[in-house]
């Protein structure tokens, strides 16, 4: 064997080995956002209900506070449910996470909820 035959088998595990990588990733990262949409999901229910035994009897106004966070919660349930489902056609397709999904998780998941605590 030359060392040209070496060097390309060489990089040929070197990439059968970063496609792996990335393929186990993408399989922790779609468990990662079905467990947290199930869980804001859940949490979501319980801040709007839970939070007030005498939820239903409240005044309207009495009820928008709850009512806004537990709609912004499910809001981020159903990103979660989202890249839940696209990852999972990502890994059906056996295809790479682009550079924009990468900045448009990142922005959901840290910019909004960040906006959200100054508000």
């Amino acid at each position: 064997m030359t060392k040209e035959e070496r060097s390309s088998l060489a990089i040929a595990e070197q990439e059968n080995i970063a496609k792996s990588v990335e393929y186990e990733i993408l399989k922790a990262e779609r468990l990662r956002a079905l467990i947290f949409a199930i869980f804001i999901f859940f949490l979501a229910v319980v801040f709007s209900i839970g939070t007030n035994p005498s939820f239903h009897l409240m005044d309207i106004n009495e009820k928008i506070p709850h009512l806004t966070v537990a709609l912004v919660l499910l809001g981020f349930s159903g990103f979660e449910f989202f890249i839940w489902y696209t990852m999972g056609r990502f890994l059906h397709a056996n295809k790479k996470i682009s550079v924009p999904w990468h900045y448009l998780i990142a922005f959901v998941e840290i910019g909004l909820p960040t906006t959200l605590i100054f508000i």
